[in-house]
């Protein structure tokens, strides 16, 4: 977990008084696999060494090429780890999915659009080292915004938990107007809804 200064990470834009509270990202835990092949493709060639410059020119290429793809690789999955992560603001909750060079899924979920917030560790090896997904429910919708593979997932929950009851300024268990009437707007029909948007309209023109 990093807890950076404003302009620490450039992955996203922020917003006038928006300040980064946490940078996660997952655990190398998660990333072994992809570690112990790193490692493996840095040491096959020099492990071929002598029998690579034995070959003089072609070999001392093949040396090479075998280096420089151990190198892309690692750097590949470095980006993908680095830019793969979750940012907590004073505004809202972000997450980065970072699925190649170039491809790159932003979502994100405003501390009032919050519906409830969950950690979740899996298997033995998420509880031995102690990491797991925390997992932010929208209100509103079926959908939610997923931090994979954090350490310590709890303190990530309770965070995300604290800065929400500051933004909204209530305390835990204390209700406000504002979530009522987003309770009462999830529960109407889609023509309720749509009665309410010409109502709301009709105002805005009187």
């Amino acid at each position: 977990m990093d807890n950076p200064k404003k302009s620490d990470f450039k992955a996203v834009k922020l917003k006038d008084g928006e300040d980064i509270l946490l940078i996660v990202r997952q655990t190398p835990i998660a990333f072994s696999g992809s570690i112990l092949l790193s490692l493996l493709l840095f040491l096959l060639p020099f492990f071929l060494l002598f029998p690579l410059f034995s070959w003089g020119k072609w070999g001392v290429v093949i040396f090479c090429i075998l280096l420089g793809f151990a190198i892309l690789f690692s750097l590949y999955r470095f980006i993908d780890w680095y830019f793969n992560c979750g940012i907590i603001t004073n505004m809202r909750v972000i997450d980065i999915d970072q699925t190649g060079l170039f491809d790159r899924i932003i979502s994100e979920v405003p501390y009032y659009k919050i519906d409830d917030v969950s950690y979740h560790m899996k298997g033995l090896r998420q509880t031995m080292f102690r990491y797991g997904n925390v997992v932010v429910a929208i209100r509103g919708y079926r959908s939610s915004v997923t931090l994979q593979n954090i350490t310590r997932p709890w303190l990530v929950q309770e965070l995300i938990l604290e800065v929400e009851r500051h933004v909204r300024g209530w305390d835990a268990g204390e209700e406000r107007p504002v979530d009522r009437v987003m309770d009462d707007l999830d529960k109407l029909s889609p023509v309720e809804r749509k009665a309410l948007q010409v109502a709301l309209k009709k105002v805005k023109r009187e």
